[in-house]
């Protein structure tokens, strides 16, 4: 059964607007029983374009210096974003490349933060102007990609949604 904190490779999306690079790393962010039906991962990259935007969304750097990558599967520098979140079923993931063990604490803080907890809604609190907390409305292939949901409530982190970076739907 998957682990939270394997790393794995999840093949290129072919829909609009999907991520087409293959072999990506993600990390998965919660086991995944033979009952469970989805998957959640979060988003690689070797790339750190996003961490550099102000304000940076919740990220966690994996950089070789500091890891060696002994058993985590990743070959070079990847940045880890928990604002990008992705999921599927469980019984398309391949095998893992390896486990994050000793980032896993930071990437579980990076999810918290970029899911907003603890910072009020919309109306209130840090989170105040944001999308964070208000319920939208789901249109075309957002609506389509969420199997046909009417309606999302966003949970991104506050000041990222601010600047409109990716949204955390639910």
């Amino acid at each position: 059964m998957p682990e939270a904190s394997e790393t794995h490779n999840l093949p290129a999306e072919r829909e609009q607007g999907g991520d087409t690079k293959e072999g990506r790393p993600h990390v998965l962010l919660r086991d995944c029983d033979a009952e469970d039906s989805t998957y959640t991962v979060a988003y690689g990259s070797t790339q750190g374009a996003e961490a550099g935007r102000k304000p940076a969304p919740a990220f966690v750097l994996i950089d070789r210096d500091d890891t060696g990558y002994a058993g985590t599967g990743l070959t070079e520098k990847t940045w880890i974003y928990l604002c990008r979140l992705i999921t599927g079923d469980p019984a398309d993931l391949s095998e893992p490349r390896g486990r994050l063990l000793d980032e896993w604490n930071d990437i579980k803080a990076a999810l918290r933060r970029s899911l907003g907890i603890g910072t009020g809604t919309a109306g209130s609190g840090e989170a105040q102007g944001s999308w964070r907390g208000r319920v939208v409305r789901l249109f075309g292939a957002t609506q389509v990609q969420l199997d046909g949901a009417e309606f999302a409530l966003v949970v991104a982190e506050p000041r990222y949604s601010h600047r409109r970076g990716y949204q955390q739907l639910i």
